[in-house]
């Protein structure tokens, strides 16, 4: 028995348009009737397309058969393992993330406590060349104020030798 391309399309759960484009391709072989319409072998259509599972009963809405959940384990099983495996590859991915932050956060805190060592070490060193220079700069203070002082403290031990002089009545 031959079947026409609208009785092929519900045997295959495809619509007619998909099978007529499918006869035309040469992906399906089939003869024109003296209707003008297609008349397809079932072996050949089951070639390429596979047959689906009728569920008893008349078929509702567009005369399209509904496919079940049960016609596709296979399908849906091997979309599940994926979905899991993509789950655990961005788990590990976000994980690594995590461990580079956490990396980058250290040498972060490492290189700032190393730029505050090294500032100190800078200043240390700068006042310690900065040293000999200010003791130079002291000493001039130093020989300043002596100089300075010198006129002064004269007078006051000259006036002191006096009083002393004056009180042992030797003047």
């Amino acid at each position: 028995m031959k079947l026409s391309a609208k009785q092929a399309a519900k045997e295959v759960g495809k619509s007619t348009p998909t099978i007529t484009r499918a006869i035309k391709s040469g992906r399906i072989s089939a003869a024109k009737n003296d209707n003008g319409g297609y008349e397809i072998d079932p072996a050949e259509l089951f070639r390429v397309f596979p047959p689906i599972k009728k569920t008893g009963g008349n078929v509702k809405g567009n005369d399209t058969p509904r496919i079940t959940n049960s016609e596709t384990p296979n399908v849906t099983s091997n979309l599940e393992l994926e979905i899991k495996f993509l789950h655990e590859s961005l788990k590990e991915k976000d994980k690594r993330i995590s461990d580079k932050d956490s990396v980058i956060s250290d040498l972060q805190q490492r290189l700032d406590g190393e730029a505050i060592e090294r500032r100190k070490l800078t200043m240390l060193i700068a006042d310690h060349n900065k040293e000999p220079e200010i003791k130079a700069n002291l000493q001039k203070d130093k020989d300043s104020a002596l100089i300075w002082l010198m006129p002064f403290l004269s007078v006051i031990i000259v006036g002191m030798a006096l009083i002393i002089l004056k009180s042992f009545n030797v003047i």
